[in-house]
């Protein structure tokens, strides 16, 4: 969708990828934050895809592609410690019944591929929650308030999200 193409942008932006940064992106889209990412030339750039046209879609672009979900691709023993980490994993896959967040259970799961200091963004509408949702070693760092213009029927935002969206920055072992 054209519209949240300003919102990827500026949520890999706040990730301030470099050269020497090994970065973890879930979920490929239309690969609006993929390419601003790559625009960094990182040192390593992973894309977890659970779609397999978009996954094709990624690796024809040039992306090192895990063609599988993020909850299969974090099971796997760590191959790098990811510095910088972008998580947007729309269609969502439910969390457990007991968890009430899925950026709860995604930064649980990722723990073990982080770099100390690893900066995670990604899609998140609702502040509060999400702050409440951060396991221990994790801090929310920052969260911007992000105006858009989505379509009425757009099913990535939750009723009563109105027209804005944060853009956050979840710090890694900040205790």
């Amino acid at each position: 969708m054209r519209w949240e193409k300003p919102y990827m942008e500026a949520c890999a932006d706040a990730l301030d990828v470099g050269a020497d940064d090994a970065v973890l992106e879930v979920g490929y889209g239309l690969g609006f934050s993929a390419a601003r990412v790559a625009a960094a030339r990182p040192r390593r750039h992973v894309v977890a895809e659970c779609d397999e046209a978009v996954a094709a879609r990624a690796a024809a672009a040039g992306f090192e592609v895990a063609a599988t979900t993020w909850q299969a691709f974090l099971a796997r023993p760590p191959t790098d410690s990811y510095t910088r980490v972008f998580f947007d994993d729309f269609p969502i896959v439910a969390a457990d019944a007991g968890d009430a967040s899925r950026w709860r259970t995604f930064l649980r799961a990722v723990t073990p591929h982080l770099a100390a200091g690893a900066r995670v963004t990604g899609y998140a509408a609702d502040e509060a929650l999400l702050r409440a949702s951060l396991p221990g070693g994790f801090a929310l760092a920052s969260a911007a308030a992000f105006a858009c213009e989505p379509p009425p029927d757009c099913p990535y935002l939750a009723p009563g999200a109105g027209d804005a969206l944060v853009v956050p920055v979840v710090v890694f072992n900040t205790i």
